[in-house]
């Protein structure tokens, strides 16, 4: 009996290993076969297609992606050391910001400590003496050039992404410190908080346009290098400093958008076994914990703009359950042993979409929850769950295609399904 039990635990464990195996080989055959960690390449070839059969649709995504790439070709760089106010290091390269939702106390002579005001933005903390609004930007860029790349083949646009890239995070003279040290703070109360590094959600692009570059060889070894050894050091920051273990701690959207940094970094400098560890506590820490038994958010629907963050983190449940494929691990069809998942999530707000239940929570911006639901849900949540699980969530006669904005069409063409049947 002893020996059988020996034998039985031998082989669990001889197959737990083979599985980590097989999946870490398959990381490296899809990356070598030219698949993105953060987009879909079929997706993206397909409306590539589609674009040179000038499918209305698809071209007037393209021609708005052009226009926008166009300006950022003209467009000089504005990296972090062009900021007008130090942060508390006195180092300019350290990342600067302020949280947006918190206003100077109007009770004090000096307006310290600001007080918070859920949902609504202090034009103060969008300002050229912090960086917020210069890293946005260049995120945007990235993307715009990048894609427009992609789907063009025009080398100007990858020219500039990697003009770019080199002064935010090669050059010393100009580059960021890989931190977030000082992000979102609070006048009079503190100098960063852990919910400035949703401000980086953007680094995908990063990550995007350095693949794109690799595998058509527009960059050197040294370049390479250089931004890998960037995002190196951001990443053992984004693990280990206080600000960044208190985000992956959080109970909202932050968390989600946390380990949308995390994984995505780490498949790029192919730490597939962290990123498998990752994506499986994904299960437990982001989906059980942030969707109800009844497929509501409840840490998103308390805020003032309940419609918008139950989106967000929606899009960002999506975003990272999809780099689960990538390595085998399929988070989008996930469901808990009391039935929490992303699809749960998806027929909770299905009523709400198609407008068979009324939105009782509170949406002080966007025109009010009916027409921030038509705005934004119904295009950036159900819009891209119908590209990615090639399925209609709500009525067809819904079209939330048809708001999607030009960079969604792109990622997420609506009619990609079809063309696979």
């Amino acid at each position: 009996m002893v020996e059988k039990n020996t034998s039985s635990s031998s082989t669990k464990m001889i197959i737990l290993i083979l599985g980590f195996v097989l999946l870490a080989v398959n990381h490296q055959v899809v990356a070598s076969a030219g698949e993105f960690i953060y987009q879909n390449r079929t997706r993206l070839d397909f409306v590539k297609n589609r674009i040179q059969a000038k499918d209305p649709y698809y071209l007037n995504a393209y021609n708005s992606l052009i226009t926008h790439a166009n300006k950022a070709l003209l467009a000089k760089a504005n990296p972090v050391v062009n900021k007008t106010q130090l942060p508390p290091s006195g180092d300019i390269h350290d990342y600067l910001s302020l949280a947006p939702y918190w206003w100077p106390d109007s009770s004090k002579k000096d307006g310290l400590p600001w007080i918070r005001k859920d949902g609504l933005i202090n034009p103060k903390t969008r300002g050229n003496n912090t960086d917020q609004q210069r890293l946005s930007t260049l995120f945007n860029n990235i993307k715009y050039l990048s894609f427009a790349y992609y789907l063009s083949e025009d080398m100007q646009y990858a020219n500039k992404v990697k003009s770019l890239i080199q002064v935010w995070f090669i050059d010393e003279q100009t580059m960021m410190n890989p931190n977030v040290n000082y992000g979102q703070g609070v006048p009079g109360r503190n100098t960063g908080r852990e919910f400035g590094i949703i401000e980086f959600e953007g680094i995908n692009a990063v990550v995007t346009a350095m693949e794109m570059m690799e595998q058509n060889d527009l960059v050197d070894d040294v370049y390479v290098k250089s931004v890998k050894d960037w995002f190196t050091s951001y990443l053992y920051w984004l693990q280990n400093s206080a600000l960044g273990i208190r985000e992956g701690n959080t109970k909202n959207n932050h968390a989600v958008w946390y380990d949308h940094q995390l994984i995505g970094i780490q498949l790029y400098l192919e730490k597939t076994k962290d990123a498998i560890q990752t994506l499986e506590a994904f299960k437990t820490k982001r989906i059980e914990a942030q969707i109800a038994m009844d497929g509501s958010l409840p840490n998103e629907l308390k805020r003032t703009k309940s419609v918008n963050y139950c989106t967000m983190n929606m899009r960002g449940l999506m975003m990272v359950a999809e780099m689960g494929s990538i390595v085998g691990i399929d988070l989008l069809n996930y469901i808990s042993d009391d039935g929490r998942g992303i699809k749960k999530a998806l027929y909770f707000l299905k009523p709400y979409v198609e407008c068979n239940k009324e939105w009782t929570w509170k949406q002080i911006k966007g025109g009010g929850s009916v027409q921030a639901i038509e705005d934004k849900m119904k295009p950036a949540c159900f819009g891209i769950a119908k590209s990615i699980y090639q399925t209609d969530f709500v009525s067809v006669s819904n079209k939330v295609h048809e708001n999607m904005s030009f960079m969604d069409r792109i990622i997420y063409p609506y009619n990609y399904c079809e063309e696979l049947k």
